[in-house]
């Protein structure tokens, strides 16, 4: 096992605008590297898997996962394949706080895992050389790697504002099970397209990451109470154990109860079960489910022109074939046949249209 590391400052939180407090990468075998922090630290890290895998929180992260740890959030993680190397970046600063206090979820989606790699190798390398860099300069450099990396999610980042309210409040209210509808009346979007916007933002719809956030507790009480699983169940919403339990294996192969024994005996879980990753992409299927079980299924120019109607509810059917590039003809009779499958009606006039998107 072999570990590279620079220490700049302490762990502490800084008030300025970036701080680079450590960074560095660690080569490791199974079960290696094991970090223990119940209650995180002050700072940010970002945690780039560069190869074989890594069980975090319960979870498995292949290579090529970048992780993302908020201050105060508890971790947990150590090497779950025979080999693994993995680099890291512990920051904070006001800008850190713009760039990631409102990140939803762990994963991070970016193609700048070589620009991490060699940030932190060009980094530690060269703190041993004769004329080291300046704090400054290395922050300046770490600057422009975050600025990289959120400049990829800049256009979702916009997005994501419009579907923060229903995020926060699955968060804070988990055990509380509500109806995509209400949840889109919270962010001020029809029910369609909050489903359809939430699964290409998140990455899974939003009943999917309720579920998500509620596993993703369900480890930690596992793990840190000895509570019966029923109530455990309970706590978390579930009034049917049994299908808490069902579910429980249906993502993580495996039984509450047998993880619960796998973690407190100590036993490599990665080695001798298949953990899911709860925080994956979703597949097609799943995403097209999940809109299913709310709309009958619509063509690719409908989806298009109940988008459009969404967000320009008084548009005329020619100003619709103009924006999208449809004849007009066209428009209509989708529009027609919206109308007969009961997704959108005109609540306007012939002189003002006035689109509602609805569902049957």
């Amino acid at each position: 096992m072999a570990r590279h590391e620079i220490m700049f400052n302490t762990n502490l939180y800084s008030v300025s605008y970036i701080q680079i407090n450590c960074c560095g990468w660690m080569d490791t075998v199974q079960g290696g590297g094991l970090t223990k922090r119940p209650f995180g630290r002050p700072d940010y890290q970002i945690l780039y898997i560069h190869k074989g895998s890594m069980l975090m929180e319960g979870v498995e992260y292949k290579a090529g996962s970048v992780i993302l740890y908020k201050p105060d959030e508890k971790q947990m993680y150590f090497s779950a394949s025979k080999e693994t190397t993995y680099y890291w970046i512990h920051f904070s600063g006001y800008l850190a706080d713009e760039f990631f206090e409102s990140y939803p979820g762990k994963l991070i989606k970016t193609n700048r895992q070589i620009s991490i790699m060699k940030f932190v190798e060009d980094t530690v390398n060269s703190s041993n050389s004769p004329n080291p860099p300046t704090d400054r300069y290395v922050e300046a450099e770490l600057l422009c790697l975050l600025n990289k990396i959120v400049g990829e999610k800049a256009q979702s980042n916009i997005a994501f504002r419009a579907i923060t309210p229903a995020i926060i409040y699955m968060n804070e209210n988990y055990t509380e099970a509500l109806s995509n509808e209400e949840y889109a009346r919270m962010c001020g979007m029809s029910k369609f397209h909050f489903i359809r916007k939430f699964s290409e933002l998140v990455e899974i719809p939003p009943q999917k990451y309720r579920i998500k956030i509620l596993l993703e507790k369900s480890l930690e009480l596992l793990s840190e109470s000895d509570d019966k699983i029923s109530v455990i169940a309970n706590s978390l919403g579930f009034s049917d154990h049994m299908y808490f339990s069902k579910l429980f294996k249906r993502y993580f192969n495996m039984t509450p109860s047998e993880y619960r024994n796998a973690v407190w005996s100590g036993s490599d879980i990665s080695d001798n079960v298949a953990i899911k990753n709860i925080f994956s992409v979703a597949n097609t299927k799943e995403i097209s489910d999940e809109i299913s079980s709310q709309a009958p299924c619509l063509t690719e120019t409908e989806i298009k022109i109940v988008n459009y109607m969404d967000s320009c509810q008084h548009a005329s059917t020619l100003h619709i074939a103009s924006q999208l590039n449809l004849n007009r003809r066209t428009v209509q009779r989708v529009i027609s046949s919206l109308k007969n499958k009961g997704i959108i009606r005109n609540e306007g006039n012939r002189k003002n249209n006035k689109w509602r998107i609805i569902l049957k």
